[in-house]
């Protein structure tokens, strides 16, 4: 592997993972993120790869784990009865969170260290079918924990 796995690309393949209109491609020579129908047609099975999946039923199991984490009963309630709302759930989640910028900013870090989480499984399958050591996830320095529990 002649590139580093880099915070900037793990922001880039989360941010093709959560692109529902495309699908992308890692170029494990380059460590490039490529839109599917910009890679070759015909591909090096082991240079190519598929980022993980993401679709909506990720996004909104990431949600229920979340409100599930909260610790105030009220929040909790807001969010669930905004996730029990049926069309534009997503919406009314991202609407009630913006009442409680507080909450909000929690669920910003707790998204981004779970889909972190999920790139880095991801990547480190990729490493251990070539035999290359796995990569550990950065540590975490967000205290979310504490932050919860104050909601």
């Amino acid at each position: 592997m002649k590139w580093e796995f880099t915070t900037e690309v793990v922001d880039q393949i989360i941010y093709a993972m959560e692109n529902q209109e495309q699908s992308f491609l890692l170029d494990f020579a380059t460590g490039s993120i490529v839109a599917s129908e910009e890679a070759p047609a015909t591909r090096e099975e082991d240079r190519w790869h598929d980022l993980p999946v993401w679709r909506s039923n990720e996004g909104f199991q990431l949600m229920e784990r979340f409100v599930a984490g909260l610790r105030n009963p009220m929040v909790r309630d807001e969010l669930r009865m905004a996730l029990a709302s049926g069309k534009g759930v997503f919406r009314q989640f991202k609407n009630t969170l913006k009442s409680r910028p507080e909450v909000e900013r929690v669920w910003h870090r707790f998204k981004e260290r779970e889909m972190r989480k999920v790139v880095y499984d991801w990547f480190n399958q990729i490493l251990e079918l070539r035999g290359l050591a796995r990569l550990d996830l950065p540590a975490d320095e967000a205290t979310d924990e504490l932050i919860l529990s104050d909601f």
